[in-house]
């Protein structure tokens, strides 16, 4: 009877048991936040991003796009988004049915585009259409900051630099020195739209040594596109229009068009270097603070306005509720060491993921940061790319880019 009671007490256990480690909550904030990343140096290879799946934004250890040629040989400092393309002008109205073949496939006669050397006119058309349309760098926001003898900071002059991406809530933090005068930036991107906020703060604004720029770079043509070709990026026709409590920048190249709203919160005046390279200077401030949105339109729209606070607010409120969704994982408790390291990596990926890959469109194979293979989808991965959110419980970010098919 002992015995009976003995086995029946280990079957009772054995029920109750997976019920009784289930019940114990995750804390999912405490699990997110212990691999938020930091970064303490400027190195190409430590690029952060802030993005919502439509649009992405990659930032230096300013916080902002600052000094995107030491960065262009890691991870490229990008604008980029699922709307954005530009083909280069069709000078020699090139027909993408001279880049094809025909074959016969069981009864039918099916056309592929090929790879002809000769006749010299398809070989174009091929190259034409491999290149065109390519997505679109947007634009690069950083800040030109002068130091005492009045030169421009180079990435040599960032010192003492901490910096921190929340995964929490989406915001990056940076913090920075410049002849020992330390500098804040905030960086954040609205979960819903295309939208860019910045929080500055340093007594450099208030001496007039901090300018924000505002550069377009101009498609380079080739299968890799890091976004800073300044030499070619005179052809543009950009235009800046002031409008009551900022700016709408108005750019043009070729056949493509976009707007970017600015909106002040703090006063600032324009300084335009040329048709493709804006400076704004942060005046009338004593506080040594700037704050401004920026917001990336594809149509032509009026004037976006949208205050810092609210984009801050709409991105840590967004982030909660995708942390909160689906599954999480937990390995603070298991002794492997290798625990960490995992519970890491499918951390960081859903967060990569979510404001690379979760938009309409295929991801293209370096995501939004920049392009590889002229930012073309990468439909032999696509599956890699999407069907994790269906196994995290949000099937709703793999359904959406599912249509394109």
């Amino acid at each position: 009877m002992k015995r009976l009671q003995l086995k029946t007490g280990w079957i009772s256990l054995a029920i109750l048991l997976p019920s009784l480690l289930f019940s114990q909550k995750i804390d999912r904030k405490a699990v997110v936040q212990r691999h938020n990343v930091a970064v303490a140096k400027i190195d190409s290879l430590s690029s952060l991003s802030v993005g919502n799946g439509n649009f992405a934004f990659t930032v230096d250890a300013t916080g902002m796009q600052s000094f995107p040629d030491a960065y262009a040989k890691g991870v490229p400092l990008g604008t980029q988004s699922v709307w954005g393309w530009h083909s280069f002008p069709n000078t020699e109205k090139l027909g993408i049915e001279e880049a094809q073949k025909t074959y016969d496939l069981e009864g039918r006669k099916i056309s592929y585009t090929v790879q002809p050397k000769e006749p010299e006119r398809a070989r174009k058309a091929v190259e034409y259409f491999r290149v065109n349309p390519h997505r679109l760098q947007l634009g690069n926001i950083g800040m030109e900051i002068k130091k005492k003898d009045g030169s421009l900071a180079t990435a040599g002059d960032i010192e003492n630099i901490s910096q921190t991406l929340d995964l929490w809530t989406g915001v990056i933090s940076s913090t920075f020195t410049v002849e020992g005068t330390p500098v804040k930036v905030l960086t954040v991107c609205h979960q819903q739209k295309d939208i860019l906020g910045f929080k500055i703060e340093s007594p450099l604004i208030s001496s007039g040594r901090i300018f924000i720029r505002i550069r377009f770079p101009y498609p380079n043509g080739q299968w890799k596109d890091v976004g800073n070709n300044w030499n070619d990026a005179i052809d543009g026709n950009s235009f800046l229009e002031k409008c009551y409590g900022g700016y709408i920048i108005h750019r043009r190249l070729d056949s493509a068009k976009h707007n970017l709203s600015l909106s002040w919160q703090t006063p600032a005046v324009d300084s335009t270097v040329n048709k493709n390279y804006f400076l704004f200077k942060p005046v009338g401030n004593t506080s040594g603070l700037c704050e401004f949105t920026c917001s990336f339109n594809k149509n032509e729209t009026g004037f976006n306005s949208i205050k810092f606070s609210e984009l801050l607010g709409n991105s840590i409120k967004s982030w909660q509720k995708f942390w909160l969704s689906g599954g999480a994982i937990d390995f603070s408790q298991v002794k492997d060491k290798r625990a960490f390291e995992i519970e890491r990596r499918a951390i960081l990926s859903q967060y990569l993921t979510k404001i690379q890959c979760s938009s309409d469109f295929p991801p293209q194979e370096t995501g939004l940061t920049y392009n590889s293979w002229y930012g073309k989808p990468h439909l032999e991965m696509h599956w890699w790319h999407a069907v994790h959110f269906a196994q995290w419980g949000r099937p709703e970010l793999m359904e959406k880019s599912l249509d394109w098919y």
